[in-house]
């Protein structure tokens, strides 16, 4: 069963000097329960754009989007979203951090006391959960931001690109990491990358992206047994696979 359908969907933008700017135009994908999804595609094409419509934080022009075969116009119920950046609040410590996104859910202080020390463990945070985001690393800060979204303990994961701004070794072992929590949790997750091995390593599908106004050029399965290895000749061949279809030489 599809966790999320998304049907036809087309978004355009109003510029500056009231210029219209089609960003998406009739896209259609799907993603299973517990199945990890990435969105494939040249900066600028409306990656973004589609996991900010899932959000609520952005409203679509056209088509449809359901979850769990239900209908849904706005935020869906049960969705948690890692941004490109990530956004703690300075003043408040890391313990503080999760706190302050718990507090809509209305939980009793022993399950929120439980979330938090879970999921800052589960990213071997548990001894910086005193610290404030100033003083660590950009790598831990997003580990703070990942610890956060799966604190909600959300049914749909929307990630936004949350290792671009790292350096390559970091983001390494963020990838490594994230799919070891994807495993003990196995949530829906919807994950947007302009990075073709990043998306072959993570995926057990790609939705391959044009560039704008963006549709899906393909959508192609990763069959590669978990856990994968970066040094894997087979992530190549699909990395090629993927990068043909978007028109990129290698």
């Amino acid at each position: 069963m599809s966790r999320v359908a998304i049907e036809r969907l087309s978004k355009s933008f109003r510029m500056k000097g009231g210029r219209v700017l089609p960003v998406l135009r009739e896209v259609t994908m799907a993603a299973d329960d517990c199945e990890f999804v990435c969105l494939l595609g040249p900066s600028g094409c409306g990656k973004s754009t589609i996991l900010n419509i899932l959000a609520g934080l952005v409203p679509p022009d056209r088509g449809t989007i359901a979850v769990d075969n239900v209908p849904v116009r706005g935020a869906a119920d049960g969705i948690g979203y890692v941004f490109q950046r990530p956004r703690l609040l300075p003043w408040r410590t890391v313990r503080d951090n999760l706190a302050f996104a718990l507090e809509p859910l209305g939980l009793d202080r022993s399950e929120r006391n439980r979330r938090i020390d879970c999921y800052l463990k589960m990213v071997g945070l548990d001894d910086f959960a005193g610290e404030y985001p100033l003083y660590l690393s950009g790598g831990m800060q997003q580990r703070v931001a990942i610890a956060r979204a799966f604190a909600l303990e959300p049914n749909i994961l929307l990630m936004d690109e949350p290792f671009s701004s790292l350096d390559e070794l970091t983001a390494r072992g963020l990838r490594t990491e994230l799919l070891a929590l994807w495993s003990q949790s196995r949530k829906t997750v919807l994950f947007v990358t302009h990075n073709a091995m990043e998306a072959v390593f993570l995926a057990d599908h790609i939705m391959l992206m044009s560039t704008r106004p963006s549709t899906v050029l393909e959508r192609v399965k990763v069959e590669l047994p978990r856990p994968r290895s970066f040094e894997d000749p087979a992530l190549l061949l699909y990395q090629k696979q993927v990068l043909g279809v978007l028109g990129v030489t290698t």
